[in-house]
């Protein structure tokens, strides 16, 4: 058999081989009657030669390996990959944001403030600093006022003490309007629904980051704990799932997103277009509609164009990535602008950013009392998130398949009826639609869980 660099690849030797071979050479050397026995000083000689060629071939065979896009790894497989422009991404922080509340104007939270969840400790960091704003007084509201979701109000129910509310659904305060009290969610009033955000009736959302890379979790109402003393500030909450990071990239995505970047050496295909998108900074998912028949399809996209639709990433950078379109195709969407191209014309590119439906969910479990974690509803909500956060753009939203996913947690029995809704307190299992311009997102804040105990 032949060794090294051959027409079939490289093959190298293995330890007996190599041993066979040194242990001939000594029989050539010293004669046929030499001791080479693993007893004998030569026989231990030849074991340490034999054992040193070896790694001397397997070195070779990595080097071979490391020219080898599928083979190669680490710094080899990085130097292969950057010789296409393809480099290995980095690990990404976990981003939240967090609710800073005080009692007063233009209180500051700097950039560098910390926040953790106490249980925990992982670390949050603001990116920027921000100035607290006041919200409206709920003893002002008459019956009747509407208030839009999102707005802040906050109540006095001592004299001086203040709790600041956010409101969860759109709708008009009763007649009188009922006082929110409280600190969870889900607190009703008229057709509001409020949510209890924390101390104080000014407030400032504050960017943060995880101050440790990768996905570190913070789930909703759970990064409460002020670590950098701010002045004026009295409390501070994530009203919402942290948005998890990425660790740096593997050997195996590196050579998927490598191969898949190649394609883009072509235009104009739906392919070379979406993997175009995919190689924007920030774009987490790209989904690319085409209509080529002659009238408006059932998407609403005109005849004779294609739809990309993006989530993250900027806007020109897409509209740059876009515009690798055939030309004299349209592009639809309902984020447009100007893309300049090598002449020094300008064209509008159009791409579409999905419209979120937001999934509130209900889960009635029963569970094994000696199984069941403490925190189990906490966790069935987490499995739910997870499972959906892998949702892409016109995955309908399923109960039975959510539901399902709590019985990845220790103890539970069961989970019937799971119900879902696109507004709070859903009442049905159902299917929820949802159309290739939307995606359904998940969040730990609209999750809650009726419990009881069961039999096993």
């Amino acid at each position: 058999m032949s060794y090294g660099l051959t027409a079939d690849g490289l093959a190298i030797q293995d330890i007996d081989t190599v041993k066979a071979r040194v242990e001939a050479d000594f029989h050539d050397a010293f004669g046929a009657d030499s001791d080479v026995t693993p007893e004998s000083v030569d026989g231990q000689l030849i074991a340490i030669l034999s054992e040193m060629y070896v790694e001397l071939w397997e070195g070779i065979q990595a080097v071979y390996a490391g020219f080898d896009p599928s083979q190669n790894s680490g710094d080899a497989q990085d130097a292969i990959a950057q010789i296409t422009g393809t480099i290995r991404e980095a690990a990404t922080p976990s981003t939240v944001i967090v609710t800073a509340c005080s009692d007063n104007d233009a209180d500051t939270v700097p950039s560098g403030s910390q926040f953790s969840i106490p249980s925990a400790g992982t670390l949050f960091e603001s990116t920027t600093s921000v100035d607290t704003g006041l919200a409206g007084e709920y003893a002002l509201l008459s019956g009747g006022d509407p208030v839009v979701a999102g707005d802040r109000y906050y109540t006095e129910p001592t004299p001086g003490v203040y709790n600041l509310y956010q409101a969860e659904v759109s709708g008009v305060v009763d007649t009188p309007p009922e006082t929110p009290t409280g600190t969870g969610t889900g607190i009703v009033d008229g057709t509001v629904t409020w949510e209890y955000v924390g101390i104080g009736r000014a407030s400032a959302d504050c960017p943060c980051e995880s101050v440790e890379t990768g996905p570190q979790q913070g789930l909703a109402r759970t990064i409460t704990q002020i670590e950098t003393p701010i002045t004026g500030i009295l409390s501070a909450m994530n009203l919402l799932d942290a948005t998890l990071g990425t660790n740096e990239e593997t050997d195996a995505e590196l050579r998927i997103r490598r191969e898949d970047e190649l394609r883009t050496a072509g235009n104009a295909t739906v392919d070379s277009i979406r993997v175009h998108v995919l190689t924007v900074s920030g774009v987490t998912m790209c989904r690319v509609l085409e209509n080529t028949t002659d009238v408006t399809d059932s998407n609403g996209l005109p005849a004779h164009s294609i739809c990309v639709v993006v989530l993250g990433g900027a806007t020109a950078d897409i509209a740059a990535a876009v515009f690798t379109k055939a030309a004299g195709i349209a592009t639809y969407g309902n984020t447009s602008t100007t893309v300049v191209d090598e002449a020094g014309d300008s064209h509008t590119v159009s791409f579409y950013r999905p419209t979120e439906v937001p999934i509130y969910i209900i889960n009635h479990v029963s569970y094994d009392v000696a199984a069941w974690p403490e925190d189990g509803a906490d966790q069935i909500a987490l499995a739910q998130v997870t499972f959906g956060d892998r949702s892409v753009t016109g995955k309908d939203a399923v109960s039975r398949a959510l539901g399902a996913q709590g019985f990845a947690v220790a103890g539970v029995l069961n989970i019937q009826p799971c119900y879902i809704g696109t507004a709070p307190a859903p009442a049905s299992e159902t299917t929820i639609t949802i159309s290739p311009l939307q995606i359904a997102t998940y969040d730990t804040s609209r999750i809650s869980c009726v419990a009881t105990p069961g039999t096993p």
